[in-house]
């Protein structure tokens, strides 16, 4: 075997050229990351449930959903957490759970729980998110743009927040900070001495005005069309002009008893940014996504908002991908002088220029031989990896 090999160099250079090349080409498409990629087999329930103490979510809400949660198949641990107005379980499963599986079982479980009459119609339907609530963001990045910080904050949920989950790769995105709209409505309570009506009977005039529900479907040809029927409020003239029954007359509005406001919405908190007050955007990736490749696509995906409104912009004050690139480019210089380091010494000691130029090029063709490798076993580059590849390096110089 090693005489052919001998006999036959233009034949061996060329495999080896044809390696190096292959090296060269899987270099550029192989994914960067900090960390290997590890998938966690576990899933979050969120289940919202508004202005509710956090004893009232615990018992009427995670109770039985946790009691459904800890029967199903490969559950480990459950983890819940109750605060006001929010319910959130985790639910972790054993090494090697097909996630895909466990995740529609999941959905099965709490759903079966969801649609029982004893569960509060006022809470939302429980969502089971693929991420870890206390893992920290990828990317924070703070809208600019014209309009004040209401409008901002507006267009950050309807519009940025929905483009930017929709991004492969991105779990979730959290809007932070910001103003919100809040349409108050102030009773005055002379008026509603002199009416005789209380706050109950105005609540229950807007809640039955502020509707919106089915209506039906039409046939047209091979289609069958929904119709819904909108009775939700558009202004606040149609607030003013609510009307309130009474029992003892005729009915009046909710101007006649109250002043309905445009107003911000009190802050629980705030984000600020050179002492200014701005809206941002917390971006959380998937666990086995790869850092640089989805800051690239959310980049993108920005771009094409920007472009489709115009006098929008945005800020980056923090991303993950800058520290991964500026770590690679460190370790991949780490290894490069370090070759170069063996190639001199080598010559420094043995005084022979055979031996060094021999050991110079089997280690960069080692190295590309097995980025090749590294692309068809789907390895991604990270820490781990360049680690294990500059290790193999100096054992090579060693021999």
């Amino acid at each position: 075997m090693l005489r052919t090999l001998i006999e036959r160099p233009i034949a061996v250079s060329m495999l080896f050229l044809a390696l190096v090349l292959i090296g060269v080409l899987s270099f550029d498409r192989l994914p960067v990351d900090l960390l290997p990629g590890i998938v966690y087999p576990r899933l979050t329930v969120v289940t919202t449930y508004e202005e509710i103490p956090a004893e009232d979510v615990e018992r009427l809400v995670t109770r039985p959903l946790e009691e459904v949660v800890t029967a199903l198949t490969g559950v480990r641990r459950v983890v819940s957490r109750s605060r006001e107005g929010v319910s959130m379980i985790t639910v972790e499963y054993e090494w090697g759970t097909q996630m895909d599986f466990a995740n529609l079982h999941l959905r099965e479980a709490i759903d079966r729980v969801a649609f029982r009459e004893d569960f509060p119609e006022e809470a939302e339907r429980p969502l089971i998110l693929r991420w870890d609530p206390t893992s920290r963001p990828i990317s924070i990045l703070v809208l600019q743009g014209e309009g004040d910080l209401r409008e901002r904050t507006e267009f950050a949920r309807e519009v940025v927040k929905p483009a930017l989950e929709q991004v492969d790769g991105v779990s979730q995105a959290e809007v932070v900070g910001g103003a919100e709209r809040e349409i108050l409505v102030q009773p005055d309570p002379a008026k509603l001495a002199i009416y005789s009506i209380d706050l109950e009977a105005i609540r229950q005039a807007l809640a039955f005005s502020n509707v919106s529900f089915p209506g039906g479907k039409i046939r047209r040809g091979p289609l069958h069309l929904s119709l819904r029927i909108a009775g939700e409020y558009e202004s606040l003239e149609q607030i003013r002009a609510t009307e309130i029954e009474r029992e003892t007359g005729a009915s009046i509005r909710v101007e006649d008893v109250a002043r309905v406001l445009d107003t911000v919405k009190k802050p629980e908190g705030v984000t600020l940014l050179g002492g200014e007050p701005v809206v941002s955007i917390l971006l959380y990736k998937e666990p086995e996504a790869n850092t640089i490749q989805v800051s690239e696509r959310v980049e993108e995906a920005l771009a094409v908002v920007e472009e489709d409104y115009g006098g929008v912009g945005h800020r980056f004050v923090y991303r993950d991908a800058e520290y991964v690139r500026a770590s690679f480019s460190g370790l991949v210089q780490s290894i490069l002088l370090g070759a170069g380091l063996a190639f001199l010494v080598l010559i420094f000691f043995l005084r022979d220029l055979r031996s060094p130029i021999v050991v110079g090029l089997s280690i960069p063709i080692s190295i590309l031989i097995t980025f090749g490798l590294l692309y068809f076993g789907k390895v991604k580059l990270n820490l781990m990896s360049l680690g294990g590849i500059s290790l193999a390096t100096g054992m090579l110089v060693d021999n």
